[in-house]
């Protein structure tokens, strides 16, 4: 059958980053006989079905990361592909800066975990649940990567988006790779040559960033980076931690900038040690690894165990 999405210009735009932009509306989209997606401007056809769709003004770097993923998941095992694919953003067209993605809405984990703060006994349980089944789910995603040499470098909850299935379910979207690093040289952050830092501050390793750039390049491929993201994520869900209320007390500043970090990271590192006490005790072994000046390496765990303890919590 022929699908047929229309796409309003620019005027839907309704987000920016440092990689691009985001428009939001319909394309034109045909599945012509061979089961291949092709896009076209021609609005004269015949639209059967109009479906909501986001075209992602991006940087090339971008494009490539996500045409990798969208190869690695269609060469791995049939099961493997389908477990793994839901995870990633599902692509209707590329060229070198623009993608055709489909459109998730506004929900998103951060948005989930405010809600739950307002929750209370069974409700917040459930929830909470929820809530640590998805992160658990974009760890298996991001372990996914970590074997084909990806590391995404700027996770965090505005950037796992929730979807729901056609049966109800919800589960996680990984998007925004702009920052993302691979392991051959058409696939380097565009950031790697202008910058040491790449990410969002309340959820990176300074530690690891903070390097002479002649060791960036060997740092930013080391997966801790993720790893420290998962651990604020769940840091965030598990305690009374509320990273914008910490950063404020370190900088003395109502609305202080985030990066100033870079210069802090030793005073928040203390504050996510004194945090992780609160933690469940299932969780607190990783969090203090991770969190540790000088930690043992040997003490924190591989993705793959880190999701068995996320679920059992």
């Amino acid at each position: 059958g022929v699908i047929i999405y229309i796409f309003k210009e620019e005027e839907e735009q309704i987000g920016a980053g440092g990689q691009g932009k985001v428009c939001k509306g319909f394309y034109v989209v045909v599945l012509n006989s061979n089961g291949k997606v092709e896009i076209t401007n021609a609005v004269k056809k015949r639209r059967l079905e109009e479906k909501e769709v986001e075209a992602t003004i991006l940087h090339k770097h971008e494009v490539k990361i996500l045409k990798k993923i969208k190869k690695l998941i269609k060469e791995s095992a049939k099961e493997e592909g389908e477990n793994i694919g839901k995870y990633f953003p599902q692509i209707f067209n590329s060229t070198d800066t623009e993608l055709v993605i489909e459109n998730f809405g506004d929900k998103n984990l951060e948005k989930l975990r405010n809600e739950i703060k307002s929750l209370s006994g069974k409700e917040k349980e459930g929830a909470s649940k929820k809530f640590r089944n998805i992160v658990a789910n974009i760890m298996e995603a991001v372990g996914f990567l970590h074997k084909n040499k990806i590391i995404h470098r700027d996770i965090k909850p505005e950037n796992i988006i929730i979807k729901k299935d056609k049966n109800g379910n919800i589960h996680g979207v990984l998007i925004d790779y702009g920052t993302s690093e691979g392991d051959t040289e058409d696939l380097q952050s565009p950031f790697l040559e202008e910058s040491d830092i790449v990410g969002t501050a309340e959820y990176m390793n300074m530690g690891i960033h903070m390097k002479k750039k002649d060791e960036l390049k060997k740092d930013a491929l080391d997966k801790k980076t993720d790893l420290f993201a998962f651990a604020i994520i769940l840091l965030e869900e598990q305690t009374d931690f509320v990273k914008e209320e910490e950063i404020a007390k370190i900088t003395g500043s109502e609305k202080p900038n985030p990066w100033i970090l870079v210069i802090n990271f030793e005073k928040y590192r203390e504050i996510l040690l004194k945090f992780t006490e609160q933690a469940d005790e299932k969780l607190r072994p990783f969090l203090n690894a991770i969190f540790a000046k000088e930690g043992d390496p040997a003490k924190i765990p591989t993705l793959k165990e880190l999701v068995k303890i996320t679920r059992s919590l």
